[in-house]
């Protein structure tokens, strides 16, 4: 009586040696297929937390400590500051939350809960937000050339801490929903 052994053949990139797989051998392989998956959303779950908290803790520290001490320090100090701050936060903040967005977007379509997809929607506001509420201000405030007063920079400066805690409390409550979907996701996982 013979034993019957299923094999298959992948035939590799030439230059390669062909590779055969026997049926519990291709089990195990793809046993750490799915190990590879657990760690791409693993993968996912920190950078989606890692950018949208960065870009909250950012956010928070400006409109909490960095604006107010600046407007302190007085109008001149204020509006000779904006710039190089503006200019060195933008490009962080960017990435941060296109980065989050996207990351919390692929783990929702990855079969992840629906809290990702809020959150990334939550986070991805703050970019239209800016572009339209606070990007003319910004524009203003970056323009050198410029020859506002002291009182209308001073305007300018108050008009736009209010509108930036739009963006401190739209991504704090992104970061919420994504902490809320990662312990969700591992209760779940140690329930079963």
């Amino acid at each position: 009586m013979s034993r019957f052994k299923s094999r298959f053949y992948i035939k590799p990139p030439s230059g390669i040696e062909t590779l055969t797989c026997n049926a519990s051998l291709c089990e195990a392989k793809l046993g750490i297929l799915d190990n590879h998956k657990d760690i791409l959303k693993l993968l996912l779950e920190f950078i989606a937390l890692f950018l949208c908290g960065t870009f909250f803790g950012a956010a928070v520290y400006i409109s909490i400590a960095q604006h107010p001490a600046t407007m302190k320090a007085g109008i001149p100090i204020a509006a000779k500051f904006f710039p190089p701050m503006y200019n060195l936060a933008a490009p962080m903040q960017i990435v941060s939350a296109i980065g989050g967005a996207l990351a919390g977007l692929i783990l929702w379509l990855a079969g992840g809960s629906i809290l990702w997809a809020v959150g990334a929607a939550v986070l991805f506001f703050v970019i239209p937000y800016t572009l339209i509420i606070l990007k003319p201000i910004n524009d203003q405030l970056l323009d050198n050339s410029s020859q506002r007063t002291e009182s209308e920079t001073e305007s300018l400066l108050n008009q736009w801490a209010p509108r930036h805690w739009v963006r401190s409390i739209a991504s704090g409550l992104s970061f919420a929903l994504y902490i809320w979907a990662g312990i969700s996701i591992k209760n779940r996982h140690r329930s079963t």
